[in-house]
């Protein structure tokens, strides 16, 4: 079940997912390493019944006429036994750097907060679905207000949020993917 919400300029879409594995290839004239930000190993986690394994991995963006750009992407994690959220932040322009790392900070407590308002009110589905897209327009929000120049900057936002009854939903702002595998 997928539905699309528009915040601003910004597009989200939630859906529950189901698994598929896709694969990615480098550009032909990139050494695959080039611009890794590797975690150094995989760590094991559970969220109720379920067993997570998870590595991060971003690799910097080319631009021709910028050759040492610095990589925007960031990664975030949290979670507790009752739940999980994972996200890779994209950024862009000239300020994306920032703009990712504010929003890989601010998220997770905005995404806490509104499951903590919603939660009896909605069935838990609905209380995951409109957090995620609610803690996503309020960072929105934040973002702007704060002191980052973000008018020709910003970040994409994908995340995985798992909780204790073995569902995962993922949410989607921007052009980034999501592999379940």
């Amino acid at each position: 079940r997928e539905r699309e919400t528009t915040a601003g300029t910004d597009a989200m879409a939630i859906g529950t997912a189901s698994s598929h594995i896709s694969s990615i290839k480098p550009n032909k004239n990139e050494d695959i390493t080039s611009g890794f930000k590797p975690s150094t190993s995989s760590t094991s986690i559970s969220v109720g019944s379920i067993s997570l394994r998870y590595a991060c991995l971003t690799q910097r963006g080319r631009d021709p006429d910028h050759p040492s750009k610095l990589n925007q992407d960031c990664f975030g994690h949290h979670f507790n036994p009752s739940s999980a959220f994972f996200a890779v932040y994209d950024g862009h322009g000239p300020y994306g750097e920032q703009c990712s790392h504010f929003v890989r900070k601010k998220l997770p407590t905005l995404l806490k907060n509104n499951i903590k308002q919603q939660a009896d009110l909605l069935p838990v589905v609905d209380v995951i679905h409109n957090s995620l897209h609610d803690a996503h327009v309020d960072c929105n929000e934040e973002l702007r207000k704060s002191e980052i120049n973000d008018s020709h900057s910003g970040t994409t936002s994908v995340g995985v949020y798992i909780n204790n009854d073995n569902r995962i939903t993922i949410s989607n702002v921007g052009d980034s993917r999501i592999l379940l595998g």
